[in-house]
């Protein structure tokens, strides 16, 4: 939200006529927010690099990592590999009848 009023703002002062030759900054919460956000998107990077490099240690692969990290950051949960070949996993709770043996013992 605070993002949101910040950039409206900085839209009506660039704005002809709107408070020519004057340049904000930000202060306050809005400096504090900016930092905010620059420091998690630095930590979420790292943290995810962390994990790659983790899962290509105990994988012994590059790509198998990567594959499985999708899935994690997939809305449907869907491996890389799914999304790359359009498989479709359809859960559906008729089950078709097991057969019956030939003989019985």
């Amino acid at each position: 939200m605070l993002g949101d009023v910040a950039k409206k703002i900085d839209a009506w002062v660039k704005e002809p006529g709107n408070l020519d030759g004057v340049a904000l900054k930000a202060n306050g919460d809005s400096q504090f927010f900016a930092e905010t956000m620059a420091s998690m998107g630095m930590a979420i990077g790292t943290s995810f690099m962390l994990v790659y490099v983790l899962l290509v240690v105990l994988y012994g692969s590059f790509l198998t990592p990567f594959v499985v990290l999708v899935g994690l950051f997939n809305s449907r949960r869907r491996l890389l590999h799914d999304i790359v070949l359009g498989t479709v996993v359809i859960n559906n709770s008729v089950r078709s009848p097991v057969g019956q043996p030939a003989r019985t013992f």
